[in-house]
């Protein structure tokens, strides 16, 4: 079988997009989603989203933006360890009841950052009811069983963690995401990439 060039994977990778949206994820036809199984409709959302990115990924790669591609395969990593995440539950389903009170616990964050940055004087202490919305936000967390050694459990899930639960996930964290963070955060040892420093240092030595 001969090799495939550049614009013939591209092609095939759009077909592949193609036949996951309509086969897999059935646009247009909603799934019917059995009491107990409501975490499917989490990794079928998840799904979803990756082959959005993977659309997007494309479309770059179409237009020589490698570097912009491998930040967007990060996130696709990313997803497919909350997919992972989420199959392998126990029957508890711990993971699931974790993974959908992220958004209060990001949130509850949030709060908590506000909360400083007032005690230390940086913003005006403009946002009424904070304490009231953060007893509110633990106090759920709490009902809800939140607790690690008896203090309410506020910790977000997290690539690494991920990541550490599974060998094949860590072959792949240290394979791509750690590498791909560096042109999303901007690492200075990524920036080659886009030409030489327009800039000279000038020494200021005699």
């Amino acid at each position: 079988m001969e090799k495939m060039n550049k614009e013939e994977k591209i092609q095939y990778a759009n077909f592949l997009i193609e036949e996951i949206t309509s086969k897999f994820l059935q646009k247009g036809s909603p799934y019917v989603i059995m009491e107990g199984y409501e975490y499917l409709r989490e990794v079928i959302t998840l799904y979803a989203k990756q082959s959005n990115l993977f659309e997007s990924i494309l479309i770059l790669l179409e237009n020589s933006h490698a570097e912009e591609a491998y930040i967007l395969v990060r996130s696709m990593l990313n997803n497919a360890m909350l997919i992972d995440y989420l199959c392998n539950d126990n029957k508890n389903k711990l993971r699931y009841k974790n993974y959908m009170v992220q958004p209060l616990k990001s949130e509850l964050a949030f709060l908590y950052d506000i909360e400083r940055a007032i005690e230390r004087g940086w913003v005006k202490n403009e946002y009424e009811g904070l304490k009231e919305k953060i007893k509110e936000r633990e106090n759920i967390l709490r009902q809800e069983g939140f607790v690690h050694k008896g203090e309410i459990d506020t910790r977000l899930l997290s690539i690494k963690g991920m990541a550490l639960s599974d060998k094949l996930l860590f072959a792949y964290y240290m394979a791509f995401y750690r590498e791909a963070s560096k042109y999303e955060h901007s690492d200075f040892s990524s920036l080659d990439i886009y030409g030489s420093s327009p800039f000279s240092v000038i020494s200021t030595q005699s």
